[in-house]
């Protein structure tokens, strides 16, 4: 089955793993920004202008977690009222299938309160389902302002890294991998975001 079979469920639970992978990636720069500060510490007045950065890095690292991990967890959630959106609408066909055939009224009478529960379950849904897909796609665009905020950081590393003399290679060896690590939760959030989009089209 190719993605675009997907039911939004399936959809939003991949949206959800995306974000779990760019929280990995996220938490990889907090270790990063620990083992910078352990350079520094060591490099000394070699490293003044990259010991500063080392604040950024631990600060960009734990919004991102902050932010993936919402992320996460409203996917989740989305996935879940999709899930039992579903199961509701398989019901509501079954149920109002019953009122096309040939009947007893009265015999129909005991499933008007089931059929009037579905239907109010459904508009209830689209209202909470719009507005939790609308959180969603905000906070995948701020993620990607953070995203944008650590390639700043990295291009900014570097050039404190080649300042740092006999550290220089360790330090350009941080930059290297916070850039790296920017890379994965890029790729991550953009997935995230096609997926949405295509949650959204359903």
């Amino acid at each position: 089955m190719t993605t675009s079979a997907h039911p939004v469920f399936v959809l939003t639970a991949e949206i959800a793993a995306r974000l779990h992978y760019a929280t990995i990636a996220a938490q990889r720069i907090t270790l990063i920004a620990k083992n910078a500060r352990s350079i520094t510490a060591r490099a000394g007045a070699n490293a003044v202008g990259f010991r500063a950065i080392t604040d950024y890095i631990e600060y960009f690292a734990k919004s991102m977690i902050t932010t993936a991990i919402t992320i996460n967890n409203t996917a989740v959630e989305i996935s879940r009222l999709a899930s039992q959106h579903a199961w509701n609408n398989k019901t509501l066909d079954s149920v109002l299938f019953v009122y096309d055939q040939p009947h007893d009224i009265t015999h129909l009478s005991t499933i008007d309160n089931l059929r009037d529960f579905l239907q109010k379950e459904e508009r209830q849904y689209k209202i909470g389902f719009t507005d939790k897909l609308r959180k969603l796609s905000s906070w995948l665009d701020e993620s990607v302002k953070q995203v944008r905020a650590a390639y700043i950081i990295a291009s900014t590393s570097q050039i404190e890294a080649s300042q740092s003399g006999p550290y220089e290679p360790e330090l350009v060896s941080i930059s290297n991998e916070i850039r790296s690590a920017a890379d994965e939760i890029t790729e991550q959030v953009q997935q995230a975001k096609r997926l949405l989009q295509e949650a959204i089209e359903k």
